[in-house]
């Protein structure tokens, strides 16, 4: 700074400003050894406070060093030895050129932040001072110490951050290149000899930050966070940390941040206080069985998530101490591994204990002799590998080895296939740990739990396992080995699959099931498809598919056996809904139903609540599966089945699904509810589908909604086969005060829909029925029919027979549409039917049996009805209705108004009562007519048929004027050879259809008639019976007349038509003719 502008002022005012100024702010300072030349030549040179080697102005001016401002030093320029000649202070250095060393005397950083940066290599040998510590930032290469003779500790106590690049620590062994906390955040560390960090430092890794290289030092704790290697010590090294070292994974990730004494270490040698392990790898002598690696362990162990401790043959874990000394091991969750000898200091009695929920297994025998007790969680022994457990060593392990009450022994088979033939017995339960199959061969009786956490438990017999809980606390298995065993509960934990095989039965009774995430996002699968059966018998208790957290958007599901039966006071399939309602997301249950499944269930509750979807239908590929579906006692018992019924609430909507297509269905339901909302602003859609068997329910109701909002309930019941039987069937039972249009749909696609009542609910809905084809029919042999105000809509194909059997009536209240133009109704059975409404369907009205009663003229104009021999049509309204023709006993009237005898109308029939009439437009056709009059009903008197088995069908005979019951030739047909002018010609004489209208035939070679009485006349003529044709001509001359007048009499409406070959018999001397009907030409 330039003073010299202030030499104007009092002397005393000039002490008060140079104090202010110098004293002010932090300034940053170049050093330049010549002075005022204008540039920076840097240099060796000593670092003072009174030589001015120093400049802010790029060499214009220079000036000396004032500790008190905290400044930043600059190296740039020629690199040089700066030598500290006395002691200085600074807010940090820059070597913005490498290979400078700083040395000498004490360097403090003095300012609250402090960074020293190097691009390039730079050393500082200066013993450095402080509290506030400093970053190490730069790419380039910092070392600390001045080499073997640097016996000058370093003091500085704060926190030293190493950011970038890397550190060296070069002090003479034993003197402390650190003296405070040591973060690596970003740079590497190498020690150029050992013990360069104060014993009670602590070191931080994380980030890019890394130990890899030998090093023998002591420090209080290490602690390294990341997903990857944070702390690799090199061959030969001798580290102690007296407190914890710690590695930490990130992001949840298993196994990311690893610590190993492996080839690159080889022969080395860690002593911990304790050792901390969450989603860590921490291997000792892994790699390289050559190397003997040891771990001096003077605490204990702690560990979260899934670590892993792995060794090879010379590892070591040293429980280290004095005397007797034991170590807490505790795994808080997942599973630890300790793969390494675990042993104790030569001399000493080690012992250890297992706290912790999670899991610790020991993969080779110990060999230290204090002993193993487990307080809380689970204590796994290795076997099935080399160098691991033997049937013996766990023998003696789980009979000396004290375990607390809820906690469990286990055996991990992660190194190979194992198998146990001793009985585990105990105040503990058993787990099943690792990868590969655990064969049990002896009975068990230990009072705790079977947990499965990996692999394959394979069962050697029937019921080797206590009866208690089995729970799948990884994606595992359990294989029954062809046997049967029981279990008192049955669980799988979030995102695993638990398996159930080997062909025997499980049975699973006592306590409550739930199958299903317990974190949002979570899902969990239970599969027994390859057991021979599989049981839950729980009467009281309840079994849930689905999320299981009140978090929300978990899901389960549940694949069932070949055989499965289901006893339980509710079956939840969505999640349960016990819960609360949690977070704005969607439960997904699903249940996979094989060949034979039982549910004997208090309710049956499918997406059963909002916020739910739920799926219960038949795994594909099967083969004519079955399902029972009855109350908790079974036999007569009937069950409550809700699909999507949500409750009250503003979160999701609920989405429900009962799908037995493909399957035989036996229920006895007491009320069934398909789709509710009650007072909440999300909608419910629910849906049972069936196609085969018998449903028998007492009530069903479709589309409710209870209460306020503006939530909107649909619910579809789908009839493809099988029986429905229903009491009473109710579309939109309720629409509460709430707005939106609630939804009922019945869809008959086929099969049986067989009900007492069928009624709308109240208010203003959606209530249809789909009538696609199928039976409706009444409840029983003693109830009667009831079909009230819905939309009944009509398909174009299909059968729609109202069956009302003897002495039983229907009545129908509904509007009969189509849901297509064409839809037609049948009426079977010997009861009564009556339509009360002014249908509207456009098919035809068939009446087999019994009664049909029509309150109101609802016939289509433009249709047909049908009235078999011995049934009724009672045409209860007055006026009359319009038909296009009428059939009785399979014979079509003629046309006309016609009623029932005493009704006044010109033409009756007894088939026919009321007061009422019906005008049919169109008369009988010729064939109807003809075929009544030879005495064919409905059996007989198709077109196509041949009652008489004479080679001529019904319309054959018809066209010829023959008769279709006597078997012989009427003779009308004629075949002739004649002569005309002179020659011979062959000549075929036929009756032929006059129908009122005179027949013409047109067309060349062969002849065709026009349409009369619906088909037509066709002559034609070859010389081959082939493919060669022959010109045919009618014959109308005197010829023709000759050879008719030779033929028997035809019946009124018939004429005779005589035809030839247009060639003589001497142009052609072999030649043929035929006749032939068509209702197509």
């Amino acid at each position: 700074m330039k003073f010299k502008n202030f030499f104007s002022l009092a002397p005393s005012l000039l002490l008060v400003v140079l104090v202010s100024s110098t004293a002010s702010a932090a300034t940053s300072l170049t050093w330049d050894t010549v002075a005022s030349d204008s540039a920076i030549t840097g240099g060796a040179g000593n670092w003072t406070t009174s030589t001015t080697t120093w400049t802010a102005d790029a060499g214009v001016t220079n000036i000396a060093w004032n500790n008190a401002n905290n400044d930043t030093a600059t190296f740039q320029g020629t690199a040089g030895t700066v030598t500290l000649t006395e002691p200085i202070t600074t807010g940090g250095i820059t070597f913005s050129t490498a290979s400078y060393i700083v040395t000498g005397n004490t360097l403090t950083f003095g300012a609250a932040t402090n960074t020293v940066t190097n691009a390039g290599a730079a050393t500082i040998s200066s013993s450095i001072a402080g509290t506030t510590g400093f970053t190490k930032a730069g790419a380039g290469t910092l070392t600390l110490g001045g080499g073997s003779g640097d016996t000058n500790a370093n003091t500085e106590s704060g926190k030293i951050t190493a950011s970038a690049g890397s550190l060296t620590l070069s002090k003479a062994a034993g003197t402390d290149a650190i003296a405070g906390s040591l973060d690596l955040t970003g740079a590497t560390i190498t020690w150029s000899r050992a013990n360069q960090i104060k014993d009670t430092s602590n070191i931080a890794v994380s980030g890019t930050g890394a130990i890899a290289t030998a090093f023998t030092d002591t420090v209080a704790n290490i602690t390294t966070t990341g997903n990857t290697t944070k702390f690799n010590p090199g061959s030969g090294s001798n580290v102690t940390v007296t407190g914890t070292l710690s590695i930490t994974g990130s992001n949840g990730v298993t196994n990311t941040n690893f610590f190993s004494l492996a080839s690159n270490s080889a022969n080395s040698s860690l002593t911990l206080g304790s050792l901390a392990l969450s989603d860590a790898y921490f291997g000792v002598g892994q790699g390289n069985a050559t190397f003997t690696s040891t771990v001096n362990l003077n605490g204990g162990l702690t560990g979260a998530n899934t670590n892993s401790v792995p060794g090879d043959t010379n590892a070591r874990l040293v429980l280290a101490g004095t005397g007797t000394h034991d170590h807490t091991f505790n795994v808080s969750s997942g599973i630890t591994t300790l793969g390494p000898l675990m042993t104790q200091t030569s001399g000493t009695t080690g012992s250890l204990t297992k706290t912790g929920a999670g899991v610790l297994s020991i993969s080779r025998p110990v060999t230290y002799t204090g002993g193993t007790t487990v307080s809380a969680g689970t204590l796994a022994v290795g076997a099935g590998g080399t160098n691991q457990w033997t049937s013996a060593d766990i023998d003696t392990f789980q009979t000396t080895a004290p375990f607390a009450t809820g906690t469990f022994f286990g055996i991990d088979t992660t190194g190979g296939a194992f198998t146990y033939a001793t009985g585990i017995a105990g105040d503990r339960g058993f787990a099943k740990v690792g990868t590969n199959t655990l064969t049990l061969t002896g009975t068990s009786s230990y009072t705790g739990a079977t947990r499965i956490a990996g692999g394959t438990l394979a069962l050697g017999a029937g019921n080797l396992l206590p009866i208690t809980p089995l729970a799948f606390t990884g994606t595992s298995t359990l294989n029954t080995g062809g046997f049967s065993q029981s279990f008192s509960g049955l669980s799988v934990g979030s995102t695993f699959t638990g398996t159930l095989n080997g062909s025997g039965n499980v049975t699973v009774s006592g306590s409550n099931v739930s199958i299903g995430g317990t974190a949002s996002g979570d899902s969990a699968t239970l599969t027994t498809t390859g057991l021979g059966m599989f049981i839950y018998d729980n009467a009281s208790g309840s079994f849930s598919v689905g999320g299981n957290t009140d978090a929300g958007g978990a899901s389960g599901t549940v694949n069932l056996a070949p055989n499965s039966q289901l006893i339980t006071g509710t079956f939840f399939i969505g999640r349960d809904v016990s819960l609360a309602h949690g977070s704005n997301s969607t439960h997904t249950g699903t249940v996979n139903m094989n060949q034979a499944t039982t549910f004997y269930v208090g309710t049956l509750a499918v997406a059963g609540s909002s916020k739910l979807n739920g799926t219960l239908k038949f795994t594909s590929g099967l083969t004519s599966p079955t399902v029972q579906i009855r109350g908790t006692t079974g036999g007569t018992s009937r069950a409550t089945v809700n699909i999507a019924t949500a409750g009250n609430s503003s979160y999701q909507n609920a989405t429900g699904l009962a799908d037995f297509t493909g399957g035989t269905l036996d229920a006895l339901i007491g009320t069934m509810n398909i789709g509710q909302v009650t007072g909440n602003t999300r909608n419910s859609t629910g849906t049972f589908r069936m196609s085969g068997g018998t449903l028998d329910a007492t009530s069903i109701l479709l589309g409710a909604r209870t209460g306020s909002g503006t939530g909107v309930a649909s619910g579809t019941f789908q009839i493809t086969g099988g029986t429905a039987k229903v009491s009473t069937i109710t579309f939109v039972p309720a629409i509460g005060s709430g707005t939106g249009t609630n939804t009922a749909i019945l869809n008959l696609n086929g099969g049986t829909l067989a009900a007492q009542t069928v009624q709308p609910g109240t208010g203003s809905a959606s209530r249809t029925l789909n009538w696609n084809s199928g039976t409706i029919t009444t409840y029983d042999a003693i109830t009667d029919l009831t079909l009230g105000a819905v939309d009944v809509k009509l398909a174009a194909t299909g059968t729609h027979s109202f069956d009302i059997p003897t002495g039983r009536s229907a009545t129908v209240n509904a509007v009969i549409g189509d849901a297509t133009t064409g839809g037609s109704l049948q009426k079977d059975g010997a009861g009564t039917l009556t339509l009360t409404a002014a249908n509207t369907y456009t098919g035809d009205t068939t009446v087999n049996a019994g009664t049909l009663s029509l309150s109101q003229a609802g016939l289509a104009d433009t249709a047909n009805l049908s009235i078999a021999t011995g049934a009724t049509v009672t045409l209860g309204f007055g006026g009359t209705d319009t038909v296009a023709k009428l059939f009785i006993g399979g014979v079509q009237k003629n046309a006309g108004v016609w009623g029932a005898p005493g009704s006044g109308a010109p033409n009756t029939d007894a088939a026919l009562a009321g007061t009422g009439t019906l005008t049919v437009t169109t008369s009988a056709s010729g064939y109807s007519t003809w075929a009544t009059l030879q005495g064919l009903g409905p059996s007989n008197n198709a077109k196509d048929a041949n009652p008489d088995n004479d080679g001529l069908n019904n319309l054959a005979e018809f066209a010829f004027d023959d008769t279709p019951l006597s078997g012989v030739s009427s003779g009308k047909i004629a075949s002739r050879v004649v002569t005309i002018g002179g020659a011979k010609v062959l000549t075929l004489t036929i009756p032929v259809r006059d129908d009122a209208l005179t027949t013409t035939f047109s067309g060349s070679p062969t002849l065709v008639s026009n349409a009369v009485d619906g088909f037509h006349y066709e002559v034609s003529g070859s010389t081959d019976l082939g493919s060669t044709p022959v010109t045919v001509i009618e014959l109308t001359d005197a010829n023709a007349t000759a050879i008719q007048n030779t033929l028997p009499i035809l019946s009124t409406g018939w004429t005779y038509r005589t035809f030839r070959t247009s060639g003589t018999v001497n142009d052609a001397p072999k030649a043929f003719l035929r006749a032939k009907v068509s209702e197509t030409p």
